[in-house]
């Protein structure tokens, strides 16, 4: 541990810099320090510490920390991710390990009374390599921490941020690996190259380029140790973070800093024009980025901006004391404006309803008295939500007064959800309505305005278009577009969830004979007939589909393959056994079912599509009737 009195003389803010008064009042750089940083006994196990420096992490998407203090609350060690990875990669039982065994004894701190502005922070953190600096109290006793994250948290610095691009200060050299490699190796690789995180990568073979599809970190390996999971056989790709959010090098800093907010991480990858990896980038060295001397200037500026502006407002008081004195002439116009609009309000098309802040009722139009069966005479004085229901179409809960919804944030709403009226003879009226708030000469909310009309007709056109562009009109079951996406959510959960699906391309035999045997009218029959006995015999989250004439898509959602296999064969015998009459004519129908397994090494969703198909072909052309069963690696399927 170095000494903290050295600190204070070497990182203290040269004299000759000048540094804007308001910026090095004490709230300033009191936002620079985590307060209450997570401290541990040195006796506790590893494994116990790691618990409570995960949830830390994941629930304020704080750096992986802990400090070690004994009995008397003075700071005896730091054990950060590094350790961890240490311990890791040589494959150390965390369950028996102390923290007294493995914490950092000699480390860099800094006494709160030596710390005059954020250049000495950063270059403390500069200088030594670290990510963590402990700020302490004149005994040793810990007040709180500093890290990159705390700085950048501090200084928001998006005036010079947004002028910088990510190509200016990303790190060209990245550690990577392919998604095969073993959470140990990575582990070891991690410490053998002093990194944090490994990028997984595949090589493009058009390209002969890196392209980055995932990435694991320091705290990805924690997560497993407290699993007790075995990480010399977990590979890569079943923990890496996926998919990969990533940055372009013509970013902005700006927008570098904003999308690691939004991911709650910190760093991200860095790609070309083509996808290919370029470097990656975090907070370090976005602070880096930043010249400090000229966030003083950018800081001073705003002062100045600042000073100008009261200025003005200033200015704006003396001119406002010479339009009270028009007033009256104002209040006049008003008077004939209101006239004015109330005519207008009894001839628009709009239902328009206004009430003061009790929500009583003070204005009514006749379009208003036509939706809701109410005179404006009965309802005059009374409150609105006693005498108007409002509800949500979808859930049927009743949406909060007009008033209610102006009062939240005082601003006009629209409405975004869709709403449906209920008059008085229990008549639903969809409709699309805006809420705005009503203000006297001083601007004090004095009431709101509803205006609404009757969207019943168009929504229920938009929702016969809607069932149309998705479902198929002779069986009423989805149709391949809406198929599809479905597919592509399984895919996704697939590989996020690590759970496994089912996709079933049927094909119904001797169709062609019923279509060519009895005519269309009979084919469409069997077609009704056969997705009534499918739809029967599936769950309710399963998904059902014609995909076209006599094809029917199957989706059984977390269903392993062996079990898949039990319920396409119950369908296939329930076929089997079906009898399609059409006057004098008796079919026996069959099924050909070509069937593959969705997991999460699936990706492609035409190349599962695909063999999925070629495996109902081979179904056919083994003899019709059966179930096929095929890989998204078989070649030849």
């Amino acid at each position: 541990m170095l000494d903290n009195n050295q600190h204070s003389e070497q990182f203290s803010s040269p004299e000759n810099k000048v540094i804007p008064d308001f910026y090095l009042q004490p709230p300033q750089l009191e936002t620079l320090i985590e307060p209450n940083p997570l401290t541990v006994a040195p006796d506790l196990l590893v494994i116990d510490v790691l618990e409570q420096i995960n949830h830390r992490a994941c629930e304020l998407n704080a750096d992986s920390y802990v400090l070690i203090i004994d009995e008397l609350k003075q700071l005896k060690g730091i054990l950060t991710e590094r350790e961890i990875l240490r311990l890791t990669s040589t494959q150390q039982d965390l369950t028996v390990i102390t923290v007294r065994e493995v914490m950092q004894s000699q480390f860099v701190t800094l006494q709160r009374s030596a710390l005059s502005d954020i250049n000495t922070a950063l270059d403390i953190l500069n200088q030594h390599q670290i990510r963590h600096l402990p700020i302490t109290s004149d005994r040793n006793q810990v007040e709180g921490i500093i890290s990159f994250n705390s700085i950048c948290k501090a200084i928001h610095p998006s005036n010079l941020l947004k002028f910088r691009l990510v190509a200016e200060v990303m790190n060209p050299d990245v550690l990577h690996a392919d998604s095969t490699t073993t959470v140990l190796e990575l582990a070891r690789l991690m410490w053998s190259n002093h990194q944090s995180y490994v990028v997984i990568t595949k090589l493009k073979s058009s390209t002969q380029k890196l392209i980055p599809i995932g990435i694991v970190s320091e705290r990805d390996i924690i997560k497993l140790q407290l699993q007790r999971s075995d990480i010399a056989c977990i590979q890569a790709v079943q923990v890496m973070r996926y998919p990969l959010e990533c940055l372009n090098y013509k970013d902005t800093l700006l927008f570098a800093q904003q999308k690691m907010n939004e991911l709650r991480v910190r760093r991200l990858v860095v790609v070309g024009e083509e996808g290919e990896l370029q470097g990656i980038v975090s907070q370090r060295n976005m602070l880096r980025a930043i010249d400090t001397e000229e966030l003083f200037k950018v800081i001073t500026t705003l002062q100045q901006e600042l000073n100008q502006k009261t200025q003005k407002i200033r200015q704006t008081n003396e001119n406002l004391k010479q339009e009270i004195l028009q007033r009256q002439t104002i209040e006049k116009q008003l008077k004939q404006e209101k006239e004015l609009a109330q005519i207008t309000l009894k001839s628009i098309g709009d239902g328009v309803i206004t009430t003061n802040l009790a929500d009583e009722i003070e204005e009514f139009n006749p379009v208003a008295e036509e939706l809701t069966g109410w005179l404006f005479e009965e309802v005059k004085g009374k409150n609105l939500s006693s005498v108007i229901q409002v509800i949500d179409e979808t859930s049927r809960k009743t949406i909060p007064s007009p008033l209610v919804r102006v009062l939240a944030d005082e601003q006009p709403h629209s409405s975004l959800i869709r709403s449906v009226l209920i008059a008085r003879d229990g008549t639903e009226y969809a409709i699309r309505d805006s809420v705005s708030p009503i203000r006297d000469l001083q601007g004090e909310i004095m009431g709101a305005v509803w205006i609404f009309h009757d969207v019943t007709e168009s929504r229920r056109q938009e929702d016969r278009l809607s069932w149309q562009a998705s479902h198929d009109t002779l069986t009423g079951l989805y149709n391949r577009r809406k198929f599809t996406e479905k597919l592509a959510q399984a895919i996704i959960s697939a590989q996020k969830d690590f759970v496994q699906h089912a996709l079933c391309y049927c094909d119904l035999d001797k169709f062609k004979i019923v279509n060519d045997t009895c005519g269309h009218g009979a084919g469409d029959a069997l077609l009704r007939q056969i997705t009534e006995l499918l739809s029967r015999r599936v769950r309710s989250v399963d998904t059902l589909a014609r995909l076209g004439g006599d094809e029917f898509g199957l989706l059984l959602y977390q269903c392993p393959i062996t079990e898949a296999i039990s319920v396409v064969n119950i369908l296939r015998q329930t076929i089997a056994d079906f009898r399609f009459t059409w006057g004098d004519h008796v079919f026996i129908i069959g099924i050909s079912i070509g069937m593959v397994a969705i997991d999460a090494s699936a990706n492609d969703l035409n190349q599962i599509m695909n063999v999925a198909d070629t495996a109902c072909y081979s179904a056919k052309a083994q003899g019709r009737n059966r179930v096929h069963i095929a890989s998204i690696t078989d070649d030849d399927e």
